[in-house]
């Protein structure tokens, strides 16, 4: 098709009311919402220049039309920027309106692994995910340069292809001859914003593949439109640039993408495709009762009992259910899962499965990772200067699961950054260039005690590098102990070396892998469900019945509302194993259950037996913390009474005082203030207050 007969086509598609959808069928389909787009353009342009079209009613409209957009986009999209600066408006005409296309059909999708030479120069839609973000700059459409020596005024149209501004070759005056000396005139100079994506193939498409990268150029009203860690469509056109090797060109080309549109994706799993038969087999075995069972035989059945460990897991496969408030408060659905137990107890390998079955997972090692490789921050480009965001673990791992081996392994207070990201669900960056990113993941980590193995007589806060701010945005804390059993352990060997031999019971899961992504994902994308009340009912009893439990003591609380909410968040997770819409009592008692267990584990008070948050939330237990109290008290009084100029109290003194007021152990409690910075020791054998 000519360019002159592409115009009119274009320009009739945007002037009719109705097109015929073939030459055979005839159906008439309304196209006056985009008669009414232009309508609307009218109203506000400049300050819009766009208008959106889908691609099937380009297709539905004229075939030949739509197979011009594919093959040459350049020209397509040239002569619509003519078409409807022609078509006749009631007070306003609009000389460079940009049409931008959406919903390319799936044969028009192509990953980035996958880009070739046929590919440049034809119109295409790429799914990915945004790795980086340059700042949005203005870049020059049509530069004008006046000439120094005449005064004329040359203007000169800009490359989309390439970064580098063109100057004149020399002035247009034929009677100046003046080609070195200019200068811009910013005044009458066309301008539009601009910004450079780095796009990566999305997180579930890798499975063990290095990522591939390309560079997009957005431009216009695209631009600005996204944040690192999106995961999003973008439709444009694939080009070319030579290579440069020391300010040289080669004969190789980089690619770089012109984009056109740029959607979000609406589902998180849409790269998942579900087929009906599918469906009803997993409706089949959670009609039988069979589903849940089911999954957790799938979780890395090589490993050895861990009943627990992968009921927890499976809940944080499923996930809760996030809910927005009216006053834009956000209470997060992701559960948060941290593993910590003697080495050699298949931490790991849990981890590495869970990364391997979820259908979006990131994974990294707390050994080689930076604080901003966690969050993510402001990285300068060493060739071109310029600020990029780029997204940490979490913010890719958005809408899935974040895997974080050897976190014990991180440097002191790594892990105080994504205390908000993990909570709050978002990371502000504010180094260079201001961002806020996505971090609605659910975390699982595994680490190992501070001293080796697992001393299960002292607080779990003290045994972990991070404390207890870390360990407080944790719904379950599952600690994995190796306690030598004649019966367990006859059972333990006799199923790993059952394993080695190759015994497929032992090996193969329940839920062949790819089906059971597909079923994970089914359960995310279609499974809501609602509370209801004797399910609530249940819930709150677990909640007053445990609290109830400190009989009106103040100096513990067995447990907060921190708790209540992960008892939600586990509940609906336990309603969608079955994929039930309705979250019943029996999802109630076993997400009660499965905390109650939890916490008997990790949030007992070492001194009096009972459960204390406090232990999770402060480190400490709230007797302890009394004590310590008691403690500072007795050595105010102690220094208090020092007639030298340090005002210290002596270490015996002190230790006196503490067995005298019943404070047992007390050389314990010093120690622990002393690593807190609570107390001072100036001299061997004396403290002082901080």
């Amino acid at each position: 098709m000519d360019f002159d007969s592409l115009k009119v086509k274009i320009k009739t598609f945007f002037s009719r009311g109705t097109f015929v959808n073939n030459g055979k069928n005839y159906k008439e389909v309304s196209l006056k919402q985009y008669w009414d787009d232009l309508l609307y353009l009218s109203e506000i342009y400049p300050e819009s220049k766009c208008v959106y079209v889908e691609f099937r009613h380009i297709q539905a409209f004229d075939f030949e039309t739509a197979d011009s957009l594919l093959d040459n986009p350049s020209e397509w999209f040239e002569a619509a920027t003519e078409a409807i600066s022609e078509v006749e408006l009631i007070d306003k005409s609009l000389p460079d309106v940009i049409v931008r296309v959406t919903r390319l059909p799936q044969t028009s999708e192509v990953s980035i692994s996958k880009l070739r030479d046929i590919h440049l120069d034809k119109f295409l839609a790429i799914r990915c995910v945004i790795s980086k973000a340059s700042e949005v700059r203005p870049a020059y459409k049509t530069s004008a340069h006046m000439c120094m020596i005449c005064g004329h005024i040359n203007k000169v149209i800009q490359s989309e292809d390439i970064d580098y501004l063109i100057e004149p070759y020399g002035c247009e005056n034929t009677t100046c001859g003046n080609k070195k000396h200019f200068k811009i005139k910013e005044d009458e100079s066309i301008k539009f914003d601009h910004q450079y994506l780095k796009i990566q193939e999305p997180i579930e498409n890798l499975r063990g593949k290095l990522p591939e990268f390309l560079n997009v150029s957005c431009s216009y009203e695209i631009a600005g439109t996204t944040t690192p860690g999106d995961k999003v469509i973008i439709t444009g056109m694939l080009k070319g640039r030579s290579k440069l090797i020391k300010d040289k060109k080669t004969k190789y080309l980089d690619f770089i993408f012109v984009a056109n549109s740029i959607e979000k994706s609406d589902s998180d799993y849409e790269n998942i495709e579900i087929s009906q038969d599918e469906i009803n087999l997993f409706k089949k075995w959670a009609n039988d009762g069979v589903l849940k069972s089911k999954i957790l035989k799938s979780i890395a059945p090589s490993i050895f009992g861990q009943e627990d460990v992968k009921l927890g897991l499976a809940l944080q496969l499923v996930g809760g259910k996030s809910i927005e408030f009216p006053d834009g408060t956000r209470k997060r659905g992701d559960i948060h899962i941290l593993l910590i137990g003697d080495p050699g107890i298949a931490k790991s390998q849990l981890l590495a499965n869970i990364a391997k079955s979820s259908p979006r997972a990131v994974e990294f090692s707390g050994r080689s990772t930076s604080e901003a490789g966690l969050t993510g921050g402001a990285v300068k480009d060493e060739n071109d200067g310029k600020w990029w965001i780029q997204p940490g673990a979490l913010t890719l791992a958005d809408g899935g699961i974040c895997c974080a081996d050897e976190i014990d392994k991180m440097k002191q207070g790594q892990l105080g950054s994504i205390h908000e990201a993990l909570e709050q669900q978002i990371v502000h960056i504010n180094k260079v260039v201001k961002a806020d990113l996505w971090t609605r993941t659910a975390f699982l980590g595994a680490a190992n005690p501070k001293y080796g193995r697992y001393d299960r007589y002292s607080p779990i806060a003290e045994q972990i590098t991070h404390g207890d701010a870390f360990i407080s945005r944790m719904d379950l804390l599952f600690v994995l102990l190796d306690d030598p059993q004649e019966e367990t352990d006859r059972q333990l060997a006799r199923h790993i070396l059952g394993t080695l031999r190759g015994n497929k019971k032992l090996i193969e899961p329940e839920i062949e892998l790819e089906l059971f992504r597909k079923c994970i994902a089914y359960t995310r994308t279609h499974i809501s469900p609602e509370l209801t009340d004797e399910a609530e009912d249940m819930i709150v009893s677990f909640f007053v019945g445990t609290r109830g439990a400190a009989k009106g003591r103040t100096d513990t609380i067995p447990i907060t509302a921190r708790t209540l909410e992960a008892a939600f968040r586990l509940s609906t997770a336990h309603a969608r194993l079955r994929l039930s819409n309705i979250i019943e009592e029996q999802d109630a008692e076993a997400a009660v259950n499965l905390l109650y267990s939890n916490l008997k584990s990790v949030g007992i008070d070492p001194e009096t037996g009972e459960l204390d948050a406090s232990v999770l939330a402060c480190g400490t237990s709230m007797s302890q913390a009394r004590k310590m109290k008691q403690i500072v008290t007795i050595i105010k009084s102690l220094s208090e009474k020092d007639t030298s100029k340090n005002k210290t109290a002596r270490k015996e003194d002190v230790l006196e005082k503490c067995l005298n007021a019943g404070i047992k152990n007390p050389e314990d409690y010093l120690k622990k203030m002393m690593q807190r910075g609570d107390v001072l020791c100036p001299e061997e054998g004396y403290y002082k207050i901080v």
